[in-house]
C-alpha cells in the first residue's frame, strides 16, 4: 500500500478501511430511492464485495477514486432509470 498522500505530502498517513457485505448492501440517493443488493464496482471506493477505501488521516482525502466515473455508475444503477 502506498503510504504517501498525493494531496497533502502526509507520509504514513494512509489506512485501508474493508467491509465485506456481499449482497447485504444498500445504495440511498438523495431522491430517496434505494438499490439492495450488491454494490458496483466503483475504483477507491467500493466493490462488489463491499467497501473497500484508501484514506489519508491528515487530510481526509480517498484516493483512486474517480468522483466522474463514480457518478456514472451510480447513475447507470439507479432504480426506475
Amino acid at each position: 500500500m502506498n503510504n504517501h498522500c498525493l494531496k497533502c505530502n502526509a507520509t504514513d498517513s494512509l489506512i485501508g478501511i474493508t467491509s465485506r457485505a456481499c449482497g447485504n448492501s444498500y445504495i440511498s440517493y438523495p431522491s430517496g430511492e434505494e438499490l439492495d443488493g450488491y454494490l458496483p464496482n466503483i475504483r477507491g471506493l467500493c466493490d462488489s464485495d463491499g467497501l473497500m477505501i484508501q484514506i489519508c488521516i491528515q487530510c481526509g482525502q480517498l484516493h483512486g477514486l474517480d468522483l466522474v466515473k463514480m457518478r456514472e455508475q451510480l447513475l447507470a444503477v439507479k432504480p426506475n432509470n
